[in-house]
């Protein structure tokens, strides 16, 4: 799959990948069982053109019909991350589910119920560009217990938070200043992306990887 480097995060094909992302959560293995349901005015082929970026993709309106779709899966998502690509990632809401996935839900959706709901400080991250190929793959999931000493994650890939809330996948490397970190890409593409003397919010260590995408 292509990293979709130099497109921006709201492009078609971007926001094709995070509907495809957020439809794996829901369980949906194909585009006809998540758009056919009672009360969801959704179009399976034009979904599929959505999911492809074809048509200049998924438009504003049809973004709020997808998370009205969304939440009937108990599937917590804002329109910022699904069209702009901002803000938290897609996530269960546990206290409606009681710590346990629908039955509908796919068990790597139920996997991440039970992490949030046994470790609510738990972070998790799903890969939706090739920043951090070829070891992680647009289209993973990534599952992670904070620690407390920041400087543990030198050396590793790690998910980390940055100071506004935001968390990122990246290898972590001592910064050039104290309590700051310098934040690497791993594919050769995005080598212009590394971020050099961050201060962080929170580290977390990878406990847990899965692939939603083939």
């Amino acid at each position: 799959m292509t990293t979709l480097k130099n497109e921006p995060l709201s492009s078609a094909r971007y926001k094709g990948v995070r509907l495809s992302i957020l439809r794996l959560l829901s369980g949906s293995k194909t585009v006809k069982a998540f758009c056919e349901y009672e009360g969801t005015n959704l179009n399976a082929k034009t979904f599929f053109d959505w999911e492809a970026g074809r048509n200049n993709g998924l438009s504003q309106v049809g973004a709020h019909k997808v998370l009205q779709r969304a939440s009937m899966f108990d599937l917590k998502c804002s329109f910022e991350w699904l069209f702009y690509g901002l803000g938290a990632w897609p996530s269960y809401n546990v206290e409606a589910t009681d710590g346990v996935a629908p039955q509908h839900a796919s068990d790597l959706a139920a996997e991440l119920v039970w992490y949030q709901k046994r470790y609510p400080q738990a972070a998790h991250v799903i890969v939706f560009d090739g920043a951090m190929a070829p070891e992680y793959q647009i289209g993973d999931m990534v599952i992670g217990l904070p620690v407390k000493d920041k400087q543990s994650a030198v050396g590793k890939t790690c998910l980390v938070q940055q100071m506004d809330g935001l968390w990122l996948l990246r290898h972590v490397e001592a910064g050039g200043k104290p309590d700051t970190f310098t934040l690497r890409c791993t594919h050769p593409d995005f080598q212009g992306d590394t971020q050099y003397d961050v201060p962080l919010a929170n580290v977390a260590l990878e406990c847990v990887r899965r692939r939603l995408l083939a």
